[in-house]
């Protein structure tokens, strides 16, 4: 009698089923992804083989392993598991004041989005306010709307736009008499006209006193122009004449 040795290689496993990874968002690691589900036709456990990977939105083919409890007498099997990455959020935060801007101005804009994508700016009047790059220009009077805007990539949503409003007025207001125009009756209640010495090109502005802009026109090529303010409430009002790169102010009294 003797003996012999036999060799007995660990038999390897049947995964009947791979589990189901939940969904994550983009930024999280695998980790935070569970699996769940899973069938093999021994005990054992699922899991990432790199579970720190970060990856990114979209469907991530996700190595996984089954490790058998006994794994003296089976060995591993690999496979994949698909993992849903979902866009992650973002916000914009700009701190910018506009209360004290003037015409005339010239500002660089600044805001930063918490995916650290940059950010850019639109103006919804162009008369009061151009955009060039991260610039604003104000080129006008009256009230203009600011808007930043993230619109995401592959990895992020698009961020909630944020808008700031600025009011532009004249400053130092002059109400003294106006060598260049008359503007007469003052007070009125229907009609103000507007007399030029000259046979000019310009620009009108109306502002109540609290800084809106309620009226607004050009005028081309008239000596004197009739503005209708019956449907401005009463009050004091402040006009203003733009020529030949020129501003002249006026105060008018709506009876």
């Amino acid at each position: 009698s003797g003996t012999v040795d036999v060799t007995v290689n660990p038999a390897t496993p049947e995964v009947t089923q791979w589990p189901a990874a939940s969904g994550i968002t983009f930024g999280e690691p695998l980790s935070a992804s569970i699996l769940s589900g899973g069938t093999a036709s021994v005990s054992g456990t699922f899991s990432f083989d790199d579970p720190a990977i970060i990856p990114d939105a979209g469907v991530y083919a996700a190595d996984v392993t089954f490790t058998p409890d006994d794994s003296d007498n089976y060995i591993s099997v690999s496979g994949t598991v698909d993992v849903t990455v979902n866009k992650a959020d973002q916000v914009i935060e700009w701190d910018q004041d506009f209360q004290e801007i003037e015409y005339g101005s010239i500002i660089t804009l600044y805001a930063t989005a918490s995916s650290g994508l940059p950010v850019t700016f639109i103006s919804d009047n162009t008369d009061v306010a151009i955009i060039t790059g991260n610039e604003l220009e104000i080129v006008g009077y009256g009230v203009a709307e600011i808007t930043a805007i993230q619109d995401g990539d592959q990895n992020y949503n698009p961020a909630p736009e944020v808008s700031k409003t600025i009011n532009i007025i004249p400053t130092n207001i002059n109400i003294n008499s106006i060598s260049d125009f008359k503007v007469y009756p003052i007070p009125a209640s229907e009609f103000i006209s507007i007399e030029s010495s000259e046979i000019i090109d310009y620009s009108y502005f109306i502002f109540d006193n609290s800084g809106q802009l309620v009226m607004q026109g050009v005028i081309n090529q008239n000596l004197i122009t009739t503005l209708n303010i019956t449907n401005l409430v009463k009050g004091s009002y402040y006009l203003i004449i733009e020529f030949n790169n020129t501003t002249i102010n006026k105060k008018i009294i709506k009876m």
